[in-house]
């Protein structure tokens, strides 16, 4: 270490898309400020993380999941940030995290958005001393849109070896089979999204026309595996990594933190297989909705919409109001969004090359409608989306 040198140790696992991610935030955050030298080591999402009682250096990053970690940074003296989403060493250890509230209200939404108006969650059991947050407000957001949710939480883990195996635990295929059909089920990775995938199938449950799967964090590897592909929630582990590191720096110059606790906001659904499903009864409704999707590339308004479908205005929109407590013009807005958001994501595009592929014949209409749906405009979601990849 040369003297200038700041060293901070990355007590994070490797073997995840969330924990690379994470890594990936930090090292640009270390390229843009110069001077720092990471530590970091291959681990497991399921490794037990120590920090060695003879360690020297500058700062930790770490992924906090137990008291003794916490209670062996706190005794080394070092400013250290949490990543993770315990709140072991608070207020010592300051927190920066993804906003698990925002997580679990974008997935009701997503699902919700699908059509669907039955719901479960399906949750972890593994993490003794936290409290499911993601879930709780899952399972909050749909029923004050007057839904149930039927949750349960993930089989203990020598039950779980089945599925390695192709065998998996009764009491899970006895569940998939009595939820009522079509519904959305939100669960807390890609990991648990991959087992109820293969849990469906054992069951000759079909994903995604009878049970739309959706993940609250993504994991690419698992994603791909599954089959269908796994929907999931990106939850900025980059930006977190960047944002973490930045509140180290602070740390490390001598400045305290207002707040223990800085939430980031997940990115956005990655929409794949596992909820590529229309659950509408209504067949006009699903014959719009059908229209809609396969012509989001042109132009086109609320009236040939209406055209196309064969059906009244007024109709319509009392229709949609119905079954998707949204109007026509909205939807379409909705969707041109949606997949305005996974071209930032997949391509290179200019944003005007973009906004034509949606169906926008101007810019000006395109970030307009971008940022009523999404909040920001297109230039600030790909800046985020760039600061994650």
């Amino acid at each position: 270490m040369t003297p200038n040198e700041k060293y901070i140790e990355l007590l994070v696992d490797t073997s995840t898309s969330w924990g690379s991610g994470l890594i990936q935030g930090i090292a640009q955050y270390a390229r843009k400020v110069g001077g720092w030298r990471l530590g970091v080591a291959p681990a497991g999402r399921s490794e037990r993380l120590r920090l060695h009682p003879e360690w020297v250096g500058h700062g930790i990053i770490a992924r906090v999941n137990s008291e003794e970690l916490a209670d062996e940074i706190i005794a080394s003296g070092a400013p250290a940030v949490n990543v993770s989403c315990y709140d072991h060493g608070l207020p010592d250890i300051p927190q920066c995290t993804v906003n698990e509230q925002i997580v679990g209200e974008m997935a009701a939404a997503h699902l919700m958005d699908c059509g669907l108006r039955h719901f479960a969650y399906y949750g972890p059991s593994d993490r003794p001393g936290y409290r499911d947050k993601p879930g709780d407000f899952f399972v909050k957001t749909v029923r004050a849109q007057g839904f149930d949710c039927h949750t349960t939480h993930r089989i203990p883990d020598e039950i779980e070896q089945r599925t390695r195996r192709g065998s998996f635990d009764s009491a899970l295929l006895d569940w998939l089979k009595k939820l009522p059909k079509p519904i959305g089920l939100f669960t807390w990775s890609d990991v648990q999204g991959l087992r109820i995938t293969g849990a469906c199938r054992a069951a000759d449950v079909r994903v995604p026309d009878e049970v739309a799967v959706l993940c609250g964090e993504r994991d690419d590897l698992m994603s791909m595996v599954s089959r269908p592909t796994l929907s999931s929630i990106d939850t900025a582990p980059t930006r977190i990594g960047y944002e973490a590191a930045a509140l180290l720096d602070e740390m490390m110059r001598g400045k305290k933190p207002t707040d223990p606790v800085r939430h980031v906001p997940p990115h956005t659904v990655i929409s794949m297989g596992s909820t590529d499903t229309l659950a509408v009864p209504d067949e006009m409704v699903a014959k719009a909705l059908g229209f809609i999707r396969a012509n989001l590339r042109r132009s086109f308004g609320v009236d040939q919409l209406c055209n196309a479908v064969g059906v009244s205005r007024r109709s319509l929109e009392v229709r949609f109001q119905t079954e998707l407590r949204r109007s026509p013009a909205a939807e379409i807005r909705r969707c041109r969004v949606e997949m305005a958001k996974q071209l930032i994501l997949s391509t290179d595009w200019p944003l005007t090359q973009i906004g034509e592929a949606c169906g926008y014949d101007y810019p000006e209409t395109f970030s307009r409608a971008f940022k009523r749906e999404a909040g920001q405009t297109p230039n600030q979601f790909r800046a985020i989306a760039r600061v994650r990849s």
